[in-house]
């Protein structure tokens, strides 16, 4: 099972007049089962666009035509082991002040964390973990968020879509693929952030267990074999080991998930079809499980950041989203 991350729009605070503020991170969890055809479907796609749609050869999501953006869309939706998964940080409605803090407030909430260590060395690593998520800036704290929430509902969402045959030998080999545009090797943000995703997606575990799913997810299930904690899937084991940063233009999942990534941003960037963007966001959330009143997948770091106020304007994403619906309709577990 192979799942890829990349983002589209930014995360450091916007210039001028501009108060929409809202960057995207989308994951694209792709099935083992019949990967190679679709890899070499996706392949001829990149390879038969124009050299205005590329940069440095690669082909970017915020590049390519109208016409372009539909033939991947369509190329998703035929393939019933893809599922999209956007997360939409709305961050407009809160003050700069607020968004400045976020790392140093987040550092303490860490931190707090080593009270509840038994060992003095856990203690210590909680504690330098603390200091290294106080040293990011903003844009990167965020970033960073915004990814780990992506990663935990994409393995939702997987759990519940390739559970099933022929899909369920995919948990057998999980491979999670991040775009290392923002990154160095080794850099800082990347070894924060690596630890980080663990621990957030075990506390998330923790807060809210992704469970298994009774009559499916039996003993012989490799979901079960490999990534069992009890009756619940133990995130940590699940993601830790098989994470890895990669750079776009060597891996063809990270491009799929720009692609997709863009789509959704642009969307939420215009939130009008007068350009037919709403449309397109649509036709790829015809790939998507998320629900319909989530729109491009909206998340919040404060309760002031997702307010009815803010999701109100959103609705004619998800309205568009309730005009296509989806491809698992059909799916054994959503009948």
């Amino acid at each position: 099972m192979l799942f890829c991350f990349d983002e589209s729009g930014s995360f450091s605070p916007p210039t001028g007049d501009d108060l929409h503020w809202a960057p995207v991170v989308a994951g694209v969890v792709i099935s083992d089962h019949k990967q190679t055809e679709f890899k070499e479907k996706f392949l001829a796609f990149e390879s038969s666009r124009a050299v205005e749609e590329k940069e440095q050869g690669e082909v970017k999501g915020k590049l390519l035509t109208t016409s372009s953006r539909e033939e991947f869309c369509t190329l998703l939706e035929g393939h019933e082991g893809i599922a999209v998964v956007p997360t939409t940080m709305e961050l407009s409605a809160l003050s700069r002040r607020f968004i400045a803090e976020y790392p140093e407030t987040m550092a303490k909430v860490i931190a707090r964390q080593a009270d509840n260590m038994v060992h003095e060395t856990a203690r210590k690593d909680v504690l330098l973990l603390s200091r290294q998520f106080e040293n990011l800036d903003q844009s990167q704290a965020l970033r960073l968020f915004a990814t780990t929430h992506c990663l935990r509902v994409a393995l939702e969402h997987a759990t519940v879509l390739f559970s099933l045959p022929p899909h369920q030998a995919s948990w057998n080999d999980v491979r999670f693929r991040l775009d290392r545009t923002h990154t160095k090797p080794k850099s800082r943000e990347e070894t924060v952030a690596s630890t980080l995703f663990y621990a957030w997606l075990q506390r998330m575990s923790d807060r809210a267990p992704l469970p298994f799913i009774k009559g499916i997810h039996t003993a012989e299930h490799p979901l079960v074999k490999k990534y069992s904690r009890g009756d619940m899937v133990n995130l940590n084991a699940l993601v830790k080991n098989n994470l890895a940063w990669v750079d776009s233009k060597s891996h063809w999942g990270v491009r799929v998930a720009d692609i997709a990534a863009n789509i959704v941003y642009q969307a939420v960037r215009n939130l009008d079809d007068r350009q037919g963007r709403a449309t397109l966001f649509a036709h790829l959330m015809r790939s998507s499980l998320l629900q319909f009143d989530k729109g491009p997948g909206l998340m919040s770091i404060s309760e002031a950041s997702c307010g009815e106020n803010v999701v109100g304007k959103y609705l004619v994403l998800i309205g568009k989203r309730e005009e296509h619906g989806h491809k698992f309709e059909n799916h054994p577990l959503l009948r």
